[in-house]
């Protein structure tokens, strides 16, 4: 796996590839990676989708989330008391304060976004490319249950960056519930409805199109149509435009990313 960040153009210009290094690709590296990789429509060899998969199971680590559970939740929670708002098997590993950036370039200012962004992406490439696995099932399970329990994740939050984390848990219930229809119907509504309540950063209109282009036909449609003259690619020299190109062909196409 050490070549992937260097064969993704993509994961290049999204500034967050490991420049001139051999070492391996961290985890977030190789989701990042993988996620534009599958928009792109680029080829992907089963070899390399099964190293994926064994990277990220091996990363696994529900005592880690404990622990971020334990630190985050002082001292305003007691017990259990939002517990629903946090990973329960991936967390970032810390970084010096610094969060790592989504998909499209965010750089995230909360541990809401931040850490349920890792997670649900590594779990979505996981319903993907293992959807049989008997840790994908176990884990999309739970994972599915505690997001229904939140606020971002059950009927949507539109304060602060619960509003990106609910994005994040729409592109992710799409993938593990294609048939929660009247739940991702929901989700969409609320992003619909509170999207321009206040100036939010590019990427956050950018990743509710990418779950268009990924939701079924019948629940996209009504909403692409209202947003072609938007999509304008962003000024930003961080904007990974190849990235954000196909996004808005399979947008407007209705069309729907694949890991073939």
């Amino acid at each position: 796996m050490t070549a992937l960040p260097c064969a993704a153009p993509a994961l290049a210009e999204s500034g967050t590839a490991a420049a001139a290094s051999a070492r391996p690709p961290s985890v977030h590296e190789l989701v990042v990676w993988a996620n534009h990789r599958i928009i792109l429509g680029a080829d992907w060899p089963e070899s390399e989708r099964a190293e994926a998969v064994r990277r990220l199971l091996a990363a696994r680590s529900p005592a880690a989330a404990g622990r971020f559970w334990d630190g985050v939740r002082r001292p305003k929670a007691a017990g259990d008391r939002g517990r629903e708002m946090y990973p329960l098997f991936y967390v970032p590993p810390y970084d010096g304060g610094r969060k790592r950036p989504t998909l499209l370039g965010q750089r995230p200012g909360t541990h809401i976004l931040s850490a349920n962004a890792y997670e649900l992406e590594i779990l979505r490439l996981l319903v993907l490319l293992a959807p049989d696995g008997p840790e994908t099932r176990d884990m999309a399970g739970k994972t599915l249950a505690r997001l229904r329990q939140s606020c971002f994740g059950g009927r949507g939050c539109p304060q602060g960056e619960c509003f990106d984390a609910m994005l994040v848990a729409l592109r992710f219930v799409a993938a593990a519930a294609p048939g929660e229809t009247e739940w991702l119907a929901g989700l969409v509504r609320t992003c619909r409805a509170h999207a321009a309540e206040k100036r939010r950063p590019w990427q956050a209109a950018w990743y509710f199109w990418l779950c268009l282009s990924e939701l079924p036909p019948d629940l996209a449609r009504p909403e692409t149509g209202r947003d072609a003259r938007a999509m304008r690619l962003p000024a930003s020299r961080m904007a990974p435009r190849p990235v954000l190109e196909a996004i808005r062909r399979k947008c407007l196409g209705t069309g729907h990313g694949s890991v073939s």
